[in-house]
């Protein structure tokens, strides 16, 4: 895309990861690899972000794709439970900083993940409930996508397996 002074505007790009234990394996390494080559195949002509979530990790701070291209910040091992609708609110939360607020710019949300979301509870060693997680539901994970489609914001899925239907 260019702007109406010549200036080039590279779209702004990015990914969220599922970091739950059902990622592990073949789909956890086939996803970091993928993420290797959209870096290694675009990064000249995207600006790229990365997030990753699990009900353990909760939604580790954003950083950017050349910080994690030797996928240093990216666990070993995925673990954990699936909070997609969770890690959706708080990306939404912090759209103006991943995406910019420029409307001239293409924006784009790539969600990895390859199972339906899940609800847990934090607690503490004295199994007490410190904080929750609830409402990860399929129907709640489609009404936060579609907050983002309302802020010009197009969302696409990549799924590892057999989805639950509606997503």
């Amino acid at each position: 895309h260019i702007d109406e002074t010549g200036q080039v505007l590279k779209p702004e790009v990015h990914i969220l990861l599922d970091n739950s234990s059902s990622m592990s394996g073949a789909k956890w390494a086939s996803a970091k690899a993928g993420i290797q080559n959209i870096y290694s195949s675009l990064s000249d002509n995207i600006n790229l972000s990365l997030s990753i979530f699990s009900s353990v990790n909760t939604l580790i701070s954003p950083t950017t794709c050349s910080q994690v291209i030797g996928l240093s910040n990216l666990p070993a091992v995925p673990n954990a439970n699936t909070p997609t609708k969770s890690a959706l609110a708080e990306i939404y939360a912090m759209k103006d900083t991943l995406f910019g607020t420029n409307d001239k710019v293409a924006k784009k949300l790539i969600i990895i993940t390859d199972g339906e979301p899940t609800n847990y509870d934090y607690r503490n060693q004295s199994n007490q409930v410190t904080a929750s997680c609830q409402g990860n539901t399929v129907s709640n994970v489609i009404t936060e996508i579609s907050k983002f489609n309302e802020a010009h914001i197009q969302t696409y899925i990549v799924g590892f397996g057999n989805l639950t239907e509606g997503l």
